[in-house]
């Protein structure tokens, strides 16, 4: 992914290995965070939740967590999600493989 390289060695260098969800956490409060913004440019002013719930779901976010860029459907559900799949071998991990939105492994 575009910028996953440089968030990798900013991230290592400043906090040490990656954890599992330390990228999904970093592209979450860049999308709350330009939700904020969004809301309070659309209002002129503090924006209530609703409004931030709202900017949220108009948003079209590239991360670099998700290959897809993340958005909303209209229930509310993110378009970008996948599922991984892993097997436990020793005391690892193993990525056996993904399932999409659309439900195709990848």
């Amino acid at each position: 992914m575009p910028g996953s390289a440089a968030f990798a060695e900013r991230y290592t260098k400043r906090f040490g290995p990656i954890a599992n969800y330390a990228v999904n956490s970093y592209d979450s409060a860049r999308l709350v965070l330009l939700a904020i913004e969004r809301a309070a440019a659309t209002k002129g002013g503090l924006p209530t939740r609703a409004d931030v719930i709202g900017a949220l779901r108009s948003l079209r976010y590239q991360g670099i967590a998700y290959a897809r860029p993340v958005e909303w459907d209209a229930k509310g559900d993110n378009m970008a999600a996948v599922i991984f799949l892993n097997s436990v071998e020793g005391d690892r991990f193993k990525e056996v493989g993904e399932i999409t939105r659309d439900g195709l492994p990848n």
